[in-house]
């Protein structure tokens, strides 16, 4: 029998307001691992507050703890949202399916705090 089970992820990255252009290469600071049975699992740098401009450090962390309440609530349409993020102080850097599959996501899950 074949399951329709599936885990995803959404690695988001950092562009200072003021270069949020496509020509910036954004920092990756937030994981967000999905799983299609409404499991989630969030991971934010430890040195979130070095990477993160001072100007934008307030906006980033309200997002995060946004993030935190809207995956409580409706999981799949955040995961879809984040998925799609456009240039902006956030934006999507890479999504795709099976993390444990994937070095960079392996990688920085392991550098990166669970929330």
């Amino acid at each position: 029998m074949l399951s329709d089970f599936r885990t995803q992820y959404c690695l988001l990255g950092y562009v200072p307001s003021h270069e949020a252009t496509a020509l910036v290469s954004p920092v990756p600071v937030l994981l967000m691992i999905w799983e299609s049975d409404g499991k989630f699992d969030l991971f934010v740098s430890k040195f979130l507050s070095d990477l993160v401009e001072a100007s934008d450090l307030q906006l980033i962390q309200s997002l995060v703890q946004d993030f935190l309440i809207r995956a409580q609530e409706d999981g799949d349409d955040l995961f879809r949202q984040l998925s799609s993020l456009v240039p902006g102080p956030l934006t999507t850097i890479e999504t795709g399916d099976d993390p444990a599959r994937n070095e960079r996501v392996l990688r920085l899950k392991e550098e990166f705090v669970g929330l």
